[in-house]
């Protein structure tokens, strides 16, 4: 799992994080891989993934 800093705050505007949504969740297959190179890449994070990969490499790891 890709370790993440506890939010500041969990209500934004009209939009309060409940459950699931307060926490990251285990990802599976693919999207674990996605997550792992865009932590790796950009660790302070990013807007887009497509600022960190490429669309070659987002379509690799989709079929992979």
């Amino acid at each position: 799992m890709v370790d993440r800093d506890p939010l500041d705050r969990w209500s934004f505007g009209r939009v309060t994080l409940l459950g699931d949504a307060a926490h990251p969740m285990y990802p599976i297959g693919s999207p674990e891989q996605v997550m792992q190179l865009v932590e790796q890449r950009a660790p302070n994070g990013v807007a887009r993934i497509i600022e960190v990969l490429t669309a070659e490499e987002l379509e690799g790891t989709a079929v992979a």
